[in-house]
């Protein structure tokens, strides 16, 4: 089976809701890594290391930036850093004291500790990620942390208030992983029919090969060999279609379609019976 990831965002400012397609998970990742670089989260984690706690705030800082930033994501195995402040102990700063004797400053206590964190929240798990950081506002939420091929769907949302200098102010990001059927060239002609046939409004060619996982440029080839042998395939400004007059395949275009599946010396006789009936089923 043939793997398909379809990659559907939405940016504010941008031109509304975009599909892309890709045949490699190693495209998605960096295609979505490329998007996700545009909200400018340094802008966000320079406030995050403004505390008393370093060692806390670094770690979630250095988190955040790697998370956006890492070509490959974070990978099933690796090591995600805890979340929990309690974690991370913080070591008062030494002071003179009146007999010039250097002694912790005791100033910071549990109730300062818990008011340092109003300013920002994290959360990291294994499979989603929540990051709110309070003071401007920008809010980062997904439901993974780690892109494993072997999952078939994600989901990531931004939203980037009041920041003027980020190129996306919101970003909504949707893979959807689909498997497709491995069809010999033989077939293109049947499936482009089809598709054409049980769609309910015009398609482009990317379109076409989106939903028959045929290389675009073979689309375009078999359509202009499809209407060449009279089929009425029409195209305006939105995209290609049948006339539903005439969408419905004759008998003489299925002995057509199977005398040229016949001939073809590429597949064996099991992989020629199974695309003859699959046409027959149509």
């Amino acid at each position: 089976m043939k793997k398909t990831w379809t990659l559907t965002y939405e940016s504010i400012p941008g031109n509304g809701v975009q599909k892309v397609t890709f045949k490699s998970f190693d495209d998605v990742k960096r295609t979505v890594r490329e998007m996700i670089s545009h909200i400018g989260v340094q802008h966000y984690t320079y406030e995050i290391r403004d505390g008393i706690n370093i060692p806390y705030r670094e770690a979630m800082a250095r988190f955040i930036e790697g998370y956006v930033s890492r070509e490959d994501f974070f990978r099933v195995g690796d090591a995600l850093p805890s979340d929990d402040i309690a974690d991370y102990p913080y070591e008062p700063e030494k002071i003179k004291n009146d007999s010039d004797m250097y002694v912790d400053d005791d100033w910071y206590d549990e109730d300062e500790e818990t008011d340092e964190l109003n300013d920002f929240n994290i959360t990291i798990r294994e499979d989603y990620l929540v990051f709110e950081c309070y003071g401007d506002e920008l809010s980062l939420r997904t439901n993974m942390v780690v892109m494993d091929n072997d999952e078939e769907f994600y989901e990531f949302k931004f939203f980037a208030e009041r920041a003027p200098k980020n190129r996306f102010r919101e970003l909504t990001i949707e893979l959807e992983l689909t498997l497709n059927q491995r069809w010999g060239t033989s077939a293109y002609p049947v499936l482009i029919l089809k598709t054409l046939q049980n769609s309910n409004e015009n398609l482009n060619q990317q379109e076409i090969a989106t939903r028959t996982a045929i290389e675009r440029k073979a689309v375009g080839r078999n359509i202009a060999l499809l209407k060449e042998i009279g089929y009425d395939i029409r195209h305006d400004g939105r995209g290609y279609y049948i006339p539903k007059k005439t969408s419905a395949l004759e008998q003489n275009d299925f002995q057509t379609i199977v005398e040229s599946i016949n001939r073809n010396d590429t597949l064996d006789d099991d992989r020629k019976r199974e695309l003859i009936d699959k046409l027959f089923e149509m």
